[in-house]
Formats: structure tokens, sequence, C-alpha cells
């Protein structure tokens, strides 16, 4: 896990995911999304986009092991 890092995920520096305008020509509200890398039998690799101030609730994953990293941002 220490080695991974955003690009062998798909990402870059500056992920412009959370300035995305609408048809309005207005920046959407920020959310919170998920895009799964890989998924096999054994295990699933996803990427939790947070923008800037969101929190992620405290919250149960039954019969999981989840491991997390932060890869952009602070």
């Amino acid at each position: 896990m220490d080695k991974i890092g955003p690009n062998d995920v798909g990402l870059r520096d500056r992920v412009r995911f959370f300035h995305k305008m609408n048809s309005a020509g207005r920046q959407n509200p920020p959310i919170i999304t998920c895009k799964t890398v890989h998924e096999c039998d054994n295990f699933t690799i996803a990427v939790f986009f947070l923008p800037q101030g969101a929190v992620m609730p405290l919250h149960d994953n039954p019969g999981m092991t989840v491991f997390s990293k932060l890869l952009i941002g602070t």
C-alpha cells in the first residue's frame, strides 16, 4: 500500500472532477462519489472522491476488511 499513488489508479495531480459546470453555467455542488478500479471474486479496489470539507460518516462494512489511503489532497 505504501507504493500506491494517484497514477496507479488513473488519477492526475489536478483532478477536475468537482469542477463540472451544469447547463446553466454554474458549478454543481460537490458530492462524494466512488469509482471501481478493480473487481474480482476475492477483492474490490475502489477510489472515493471527496470534495474539500466533505466527511464520510463512520460506518460498518460487515464481512469486509478495509484499507484506506489518501492519494491526493490533505
